[in-house]
């Protein structure tokens, strides 16, 4: 039978009614348990993924590179990469203690679908099968639901203490002091880290039991294969690798698609919210190669418009500027084409060319006929 893939409804957070939201039944496998997200259209009642959508967020960071925990810093690079993110900010420095109507309103939404799971997993059916197929989880959300009678004042911060939070609140971080010296403390605001929709080909053949490609080692970012679409002003879509560390301005489409209940390291998790990065599109500060999007400089005046000292003159020996063909320049760069310049490459001289060869002539004498 072929996979048919489900109706994807993109939700405005103001929009976003958390009686729409609903859970499909767990299933167990023997790598994962899981429970499917999907959202009922109120117009036509069906069940489609939950996609959000995000106000313009700033994102200090763009795509960032994601490694195993456990591995030390000192060896990780491009070849042994594990994810990539997107590193955004859902609010901002000065908004961040007072969230406007559209920041909060996205934070609501993700504490709703985390406190929803929860309530999911507590009903009797539900907890009664995580015991036979994930009985640690089973017991951490348990030891909640007992929290959270004995103490009904916090309700929701026991339920939510066993589910991996969606964003990270604000925290106070100690950085260098780079214009008086020594340290400062600085607060960052409510941020954010959803996964991009990313394979590596190297991992999905070994796991289909296909050929194994090769990576190469001058490009190891080229066995990946990324299904998010990034859109750069202008409506032009372009590689996640070239957003990589590059500040912007974000909007993202985010497709929430299930429950994941497992083992999280040294985390109390039970479960978390299995979300990625369906589109997104950026405004970076600068593009890829580092060229600006609009001009720094003046504007380039018209060269008739220009005035020329008699100084000037003096030294040039004329009165008139010359045109551009007179002085015999190259053609005016184009600074909206991607062509990259090297300007310490060294100019090629001109070979020198031979002599132009001489070309005898015959006389011809023409005799007048006695």
């Amino acid at each position: 039978m072929a996979y048919s893939r489900p109706i994807r409804y993109l939700i405005k957070p103001e929009n976003f009614d958390i009686q729409n939201l609903k859970f499909l039944p767990i299933r167990s496998t023997n790598t994962a348990t899981t429970a499917a997200i999907r959202y009922t259209d109120p117009k036509t009642g069906k069940d489609g993924e939950l996609v959000i959508s995000t106000h313009k967020c700033r994102s200090p960071s763009g795509i960032l590179k994601g490694w195993p925990y456990e591995m030390p810093v000192n060896s990780r690079d491009d070849t042994n990469i594990k994810e990539f993110k997107l590193g955004m900010n859902l609010t901002t420095r000065d908004s961040m203690d007072s969230p406007n109507e559209e920041e909060q309103a996205l934070l609501d939404v993700l504490d709703s679908i985390r406190l929803s799971a929860v309530k999911f997993a507590l009903k009797t059916e539900n907890l009664k099968q995580l015991r036979e197929c994930s009985p640690p989880q089973a017991m951490a959300i348990r030891q909640a639901e007992q929290d959270r009678k004995e103490d009904p004042a916090n309700e929701k911060e026991h339920l939510l203490s066993i589910v991996k939070p969606l964003y990270i609140n604000p925290v106070e971080k100690v950085i260098e002091d780079k214009s008086g010296g020594g340290q400062k403390t600085i607060k960052l605001p409510h941020k954010m880290y959803p996964k991009l929709d990313a394979f590596n080909k190297i991992a999905t053949a070994k796991r289909n039991n296909t050929e194994i490609p090769k990576m190469d080692p001058r490009n190891p970012l080229g066995i990946w294969n990324f299904q998010t679409r990034i859109c750069f002003p202008g409506g032009k879509f372009t590689s996640p690798v070239k957003c990589i560390d590059i500040p912007g301005d974000v909007v993202a489409a985010i497709r929430f698609r299930s429950i994941w209940f497992g083992n999280h390291g040294k985390k109390p998790y039970a479960m978390n919210i299995q979300h990625s990065c369906l589109n997104i599109n950026f405004s970076p500060y600068h593009n890829f190669f580092g060229k600006p999007h609009e001009n720094l400089l003046p504007p380039n005046n018209d060269p008739e418009e220009l005035e020329v000292s008699e100084e000037v003159q003096e030294e040039l020996g004329t009165e008139k500027i010359l045109e551009e063909e007179e002085l015999n320049l190259p053609p005016s760069l184009d600074f909206n084409d991607d062509t990259e310049l090297d300007f310490n490459e060294k100019m090629e001289e001109e070979e020198p060319q031979p002599p132009p060869k001489k070309v005898q002539t015959r006389r011809r004498v023409v005799r007048a006929k006695k």
